[in-house]
Parts: structure tokens; C-alpha cells; sequence
């Protein structure tokens, strides 16, 4: 009897653990509070944990916003960026993203296109959609200058290292979005796109009225999407 006893105790716990088990993995995974090492999101889901023998533990962590996983021991410490992202390093962030310097005036922001070396490369390649460009890239700096992203660099007098991502919708420009997806190797269906860029800006008062701010790119990513 006491045999048979212990047997169904056996059978009742390994019941329970199982029960656990399973509601562990109903459980909605914790969000993590690093950040993406890809996009710098801090929206983070734990996928997986294990921990080695030597003694210390690890995590994956799939990123919500540009789906990169993220591997972390205590804190991040590498990631395997999601294949559909582009990055833009060595020979093409230097081709594109020459140091760029716009003028504020009265609040309203001007680029300065003498100060951009790419402007004959990009007026050759693209044509008359080169001033599209420069229009498109005046509105987003002008959305981030009064957003206050440039207030730390202009109370700053040494140069200002920031992290920017934009969402860029194909209608607003559908003919310049499928000529630059042909150029990037994008597909055609996407519909809109991240584009993140890190750089260092430093900040000059000309006059009275004008300020000036010089960027260099560091690095840049784009993210497309079809939704």
C-alpha cells in the first residue's frame, strides 16, 4: 500500500511540475530594460536564458522594434543584426554622408549645400531630384531641431555625439523612394522605412541671428518595412 501510495505522490508531483511548466511558457516574456545595440530601442523581450558552466548566465533578446536579437550577459554585449537591415559603413557612409553643416535662422533650418561635398555626386546621379533631397532632409532636421534634439549640443562647446532614427513614408516622395530602393537593393513593396544615423555635432554662433551646426556621420542603418 505504501508502495502504491508513494507511486501515485510520484505521479501527482511530476503532474504539477508539468502544469508549471506549461504556464511558464504561456507567460508573457518580460521586457528587458537594455538597449538594442542595432536601433538603441529599450523595447527588449527575453526569448531565452541559460547559463554555462563556467558560472555566468546569458540571455537572447529579440528587439520589437527592428527584430535584431541581442545576446546579454548582465548587460548587452553583442547582437546579430536582423538580415533585412542595411547598414551603411566604410566606403558608402563616407560616399553619402559627407559632414554635413546647416544654418538656423529664426528658428527655420537651412543646409548649407557648400559644405557638402557629395552635391555634385548626388546632382549627377539623381538629377533634378537632388534638391527633393536636400527639401526632405531640411523638413527632418527641421522636425528634430524642434523636437529640442539640438539643445544639448548648442549649451555644449565641445562636439555632441547623437542617436537619430527617422520613419520615412514612401508617399512622400513615391518617385525619389523607388529610385533610391533600386540604388540600396530595397524591394519595391516596402512602404516605409527607419533610417537611424549616429554622428557627432558641434554647434556655432555666426551672429545675432544665425547659429550653425556641423554633423559627421558615424554610422547609419536602414530599416525597411511593408507595413
Amino acid at each position: 500500500m505504501a508502495i502504491l501510495q508513494a507511486m501515485i505522490q510520484k505521479i501527482g508531483n511530476s503532474i504539477d511540475e508539468l502544469r508549471s511548466q506549461t504556464e511558464r511558457l504561456n507567460e508573457i516574456p518580460p521586457l528587458n530594460t537594455s538597449t538594442c545595440l542595432i536601433c538603441n530601442s529599450n523595447k527588449l523581450v527575453v526569448t531565452k536564458t541559460r547559463k554555462k558552466n563556467k558560472g555566468y548566465s546569458y540571455r537572447l533578446c529579440s528587439c520589437l522594434k527592428c527584430g535584431s536579437q541581442n545576446k546579454q550577459i548582465i548587460s548587452t554585449v553583442s547582437a546579430i543584426k536582423n538580415k533585412n537591415i542595411i547598414t551603411l559603413s566604410d566606403k558608402k557612409l563616407r560616399r553619402w554622408y559627407k559632414p554635413l553643416t546647416f544654418i538656423v535662422n529664426n528658428n527655420k533650418v537651412k543646409i548649407d549645400k557648400n559644405s557638402h561635398k557629395s552635391f555634385k555626386i548626388w546632382k549627377f546621379i539623381w538629377g533634378k531630384k537632388t534638391e527633393d533631397i536636400y527639401n526632405i532632409s531640411e523638413k527632418i532636421i527641421q522636425k528634430d531641431y524642434d523636437n529640442g534634439v539640438f539643445n544639448e549640443i548648442k549649451n555644449s562647446i565641445d562636439p555632441v555625439t547623437i542617436r537619430v532614427s527617422h520613419k520615412l513614408p514612401v508617399d512622400d516622395n513615391v518617385a525619389l523612394a523607388k529610385l533610391y530602393f533600386l540604388y540600396m537593393g530595397i524591394k519595391l513593396s516596402t512602404t516605409n522605412i527607419l533610417h537611424v544615423y549616429v554622428g557627432t555635432i558641434q554647434y556655432k554662433q555666426l551672429d545675432e541671428e544665425n547659429e550653425s551646426y556641423r554633423i559627421v556621420f558615424k554610422k547609419a542603418a536602414i530599416i525597411p518595412n511593408e507595413d
